[in-house]
């Protein structure tokens, strides 16, 4: 039968390795035993154990006898090593560069392809993993078609009636409230809450450190805080229990973002439903919560797919008409591939599908340089030993045996390039791990490492195999002629052209790094018209009479340099998007996407000379009018009338722009330059309070406003947010892929730099009896060292004019749209190739010190 037959593959591997008068014996064995296990324990078990069987038969009791060749016999083996270890010890400098260079290669590339790795583990530890699935939410509006990783509030309760496939439905909330601040161990550190439901824990069971899942739903003050926040500010005695703020710990759960793509710091079950108010349950408002769902068992995804499509378009139908224009769509995601998804607001946003790409990229990259560089290395060092092939022929090694001798020399090199790169990530792993906010495995899996020592030994094959081809086809007398031949010019040439492209790759990575790293620079460093440190925001329990009385009395504290109450706490949460209609156009279905922040006049006082007016004082005769960003000035205008001659609405009333903001931002404070405004409106009073500090008595003004506050809301907490925390916070992450980017940038300078010193030391070494000559001839260091850079200098330049264009365009096609861009300039390009000259020529300079400063007769003295 069929099924009864033994695979294929491993029955001729077994035949071709297994000893003639054992055979026969062996494979009946072997079949009978595959027969049972297939009659018994299934096809794919039987398969799996002969495989293991066959493996297990490769010894030499098993294995066919070979004889080796006389070229590679017991003792021939021995002498290549012998020679090669000589060799390496000769040269033993050279060799520590050439392994130091291909090791610290091998090491980053160890760090990206792990990074990777993790990624691609996170979300496999969930039991059930396969029947899991986030619901995610395509919006089709104006600007096209996107995937979000949040959905509407009300959905989950449509998903619970209508869909009986469902066995569990978790959500969570991230975007409940705003942001605390809590003081802890002297310090003011600032966390959001997230709020999640019952059936969040049956769809993920988080490992509980300390106390249990259920109990964070028996009092709605309870959360769970994080294995690493109680690492930092508590001890395991002590934690549970502990007050924070207005919420008391009753548990300690794993660290999400090391298992899962989810993150967070405290969880509540607080969240709100579709019984909340219209504007959280509106279906056009989807920034609130991210659903998920077990299935049941044996059930289609498929089926379930086709039923949330039909789903999708009966909400489509019932929305048909409104204002937003939008269509939505519903998608099921498998949990597996969640850490890849390019959704917006997936918490795994560092190495999505992009980012992955970009890293497989670099390694490419990475092995190119370290592969170039040893390669270079290692020729370089065959062309100084054409004497000695020469005498090895003479004393009759032949062809094979010559290559035999490279390769051993190569692999030996590799391997010790390969082992220390071990050693590196090993020693590194853990630094890095603690540093990078996603998760990162600090030990390798088998076939990694696999991976990585089959490029060392296709690296050494080929850069012992290229300078032992050459040298086998010369003839004797043309190794030991004076004037270099026609062969050994093809070999110098092809060493030159290597290293010219490696120089050049260096470059361009070396450039574009520059340039990202000032882009880096100036998005740490961007200013909002929001932050200062003498900026705080605090949540106003209530906006009645004693609202306003407490508005009021904050103006009277001597400290207090201005007040204004707002819709949000800025940058705590992204700011909603509202449509806005142009009052000048009569087609209403025309309208802007606007991200909009309400807040009363007192704005005016907390921005001073931050706001450029368009109509002089007239905006205090207003009775509401827009602030607005560079992006609103940029996309709002159209054929018919300038922003600042239109007025605009986001419900019924229409206002004018009355000034210009540049550096107003509310939405991702790192890549988003969409058109935001400022509606100033006394209308309405809002709960959220900003407060602009004077410099004098900072410590007692905080302490007076909280005193004022505690008597207003006696059962209320006081939790002042400095807004440059908050923006901080915002931008950790962007920081981490930036210290991991440092890191990366370092490492491919130093393998660079590593392969011009060795280099610069055989340049050196091969042109000593000249620089002899010449200094006997009054040459002085300067003219030596001219010399021996000429040929750095032509391959600095031809490197400068591939690689710097190339960054160029490479920076302005691939760049996001960051919400401070950099313009990139002749003297960014300028100030890179300056930096990565000066290193490789300060490098080749010192190594020529040694050589042009050693005593002429030493240097001429016959070998």
């Amino acid at each position: 039968m069929e099924s009864n037959q033994t695979p294929r593959f491993w029955s001729k591997l077994f035949k071709w390795f297994c000893n003639d008068s054992l055979y026969e014996e062996l494979q009946g064995d072997l079949e009978e035993a595959y027969i049972n296990n297939t009659n018994t324990r299934g096809a794919k078990k039987a398969r799996s154990i002969y495989r293991k069987e066959v493996l297990r038969m490769i010894r030499p009791s098993v294995t066919k006898k070979t004889k080796l060749p006389h070229m590679i016999s017991q003792a021939f083996i021995f002498h290549y090593f012998k020679v090669s270890f000589r060799n390496l010890k000769k040269h033993f400098a050279y060799s520590i560069l050439n392994v130091l260079g291909f090791a610290a290669a091998l090491a980053v590339c160890l760090f990206c392809i792990n990074a990777i790795y993790s990624n691609h583990q996170l979300d496999q530890k969930f039991t059930d993993k396969e029947r899991i699935y986030r619901v995610s939410l395509k919006i089709n509006d104006q600007f096209g078609p996107n995937l979000s990783a949040k959905s509407q509030i009300p959905l989950a309760n449509k998903l619970e009636t209508t869909l009986p496939e469902i066995e569990s439905l978790g959500l969570i909330q991230m975007q409940g409230e705003p942001m605390s601040a809590y003081l802890l161990k002297g310090q003011r550190v600032t966390f959001k809450v997230d709020k999640v439901n019952e059936d969040f824990f049956k769809v993920f069971d988080y490992e509980m450190i300390l106390g249990n899942v259920n109990d964070l739903f028996a009092n709605p003050s309870n959360i769970i805080i994080t294995k690493s926040m109680m690492d930092k500010y508590f001890t395991p005695e002590t934690v549970i229990g502990k007050k924070l703020g207005k919420y008391i710990i009753s548990g300690v759960i794993e660290d999400p973002s090391k298992v899962s793509h989810i993150d967070f710091e405290i969880l509540n079950s607080q969240y709100k439903d579709h019984t909340a108010s219209s504007y959280y349950t509106s279906w056009n408002s989807y920034y609130f919560q991210q659903l998920y769902i077990k299935l049941q068992p044996n059930t289609s995804h498929e089926l379930v797919s086709e039923k949330l499509h039909s789903m999708a378009a009966e909400v489509n139908e019932e929305l048909k008409g409104n204002k937003q224009n939008a269509t939505y769509d519903f998608v099921l995601e498998p949990l597996t591939s969640l850490a890849q998804s390019d959704a917006s607001f997936n918490n795994a946003v560092l190495l999505n599908s992009n980012a992955q790409k970009a890293a497989k990229i670099l390694i490419v990259v990475l092995l190119a340089i370290a592969a170039f560089n040893y390669t270079n290395l290692a020729m370089a060092g065959a062309l100084s030993r054409t004497k000695e092939v020469g005498v090895r022929k003479v004393m009759g090694s032949k062809r094979t045996q010559l290559i035999i001798q490279f390769l051993i020399e190569t692999t030996l090199l590799t391997l010790f390039g390969f082992v220390f790169g071990l050693l590196i990530f090993w020693l590194l792993a853990p630094s890095f791990a603690s540093f990078s906010d996603f998760t990162f495995q600090t030990t390798l899996s088998f076939g990694q490492v696999a991976i990585f020592f089959g490029f060392a030994l296709g690296v050494a094959f080929i850069s012992g195999l290229i300078p032992g081809l050459f040298f086998s086809r010369i003839s004797v007398l043309g190794l030991f002629k004076t004037n270099v031949s026609q062969r050994k010019l093809s070999l110098q040439t092809l060493k030159k052209g290597l290293i010219v492209f490696q120089v050049s790759l260096s470059l361009l990575v070396f450039t574009l790094g520059f340039i990202l790293l000032n882009q880096a620079h100036l998005i740490n460093k961007q200013k909002s018209p929001f932050t200062g440190e003498n900026i705080v925001a605090i949540e106003q329990p209530s906006s009645d009479s004693l609202g306003i009385v407490f508005h009021h009395n904050l103006n009277k504290i001597s400290g207090v340099e201005s007040v204004t109450s707002l819709s949000q706490v800025p940058f705590g949460t992204d700011a909603p998007s509202y449509r806005l209609e142009k009052h000048h156009l009569e087609n209403k279905e025309k309208f802007e996407s606007v991200r909009i922040l309400q807040a009363d006049s007192g704005i005016i006082s907390i921005f001073k000379d931050q706001i450029e007016w368009h109509s002089g004082n007239d905006y205090k005769n207003e009775k509401a009018y827009f602030l607005v960003n560079k992006a609103f000035e940029e996309q709002i205008s159209d054929s018919l009338k300038n922003y600042r001659e239109g007025s605009y609405s986001i419900g019924t009333d229409f206002f004018p722009v009355f000034g210009t903001i540049d550096n107003l931002n509310l939405g991702d404070p790192i890549s988003e330059t969409r058109p935001s405004a400022i509606l100033v409106y006394n209308a309405h009073r809002y709960s959220t309070l900003l407060i602009k500090l004077n410099n004098t008595s900072f410590k007692n003004t905080l302490s007076e406003i909280e005193a004022m506050f505690q008597n207003s809301f006696p059962e209320e907490s006081f939790f002042p947010l400095f807004l440059d925390d908050i923006l901080y916070n915002r931008l950790r992450q962007f920081r981490s892929i930036v210290r991991s980017f440092i890191f990366i940038f370092s490492a491919i300078i130093a393998i660079t730099l590593m392969g011009q010193i060795g280099m610069a030391m055989y340049s050196a070494q091969t042109k000593e009896k000249e620089i002899g000559i010449r200094k006997v001839l009054g040459a002085s260091f300067k003219q030596i060292t001219s010399l021996l850079l000429k040929g750095t200098y032509v391959q600095l330049l031809i490197a400068g004019l591939i690689a710097c264009p190339l960054a160029y365009y490479i920076f302005n096609e691939l760049k996001p749209d960051f919400t401070v861009p950099l313009q990139v300039q002749f003297y960014h390009l300028l100030a890179a190739f300056i930096s990565f000259a000066l290193l490789i020529i300060a490098l080749v300079t010192s190594q020529t010190w040694k050589t042009s400063n050693a005593n002429p007769s030493e240097i001429l003295r016959n070998e």
